[in-house]
């Protein structure tokens, strides 16, 4: 997906992009989120 020497940059964007919404999201609302998926995740395995 990405070119060797843009693999680092890439990461570096991305990671503030998330940093972002992390800031901008209410930390329960987020926390909530990702235990739901998690949750999603979980039973479609089993």
């Amino acid at each position: 997906m990405f070119k060797k020497s843009g693999t680092k940059t890439n990461a570096k964007r991305y990671f503030s992009k998330a940093m972002k919404i992390f800031k901008n999201l209410d930390a329960k609302t987020w926390i909530e989120k990702v235990t739901r998926s998690l949750g999603d995740k979980e039973t479609r395995r089993t």
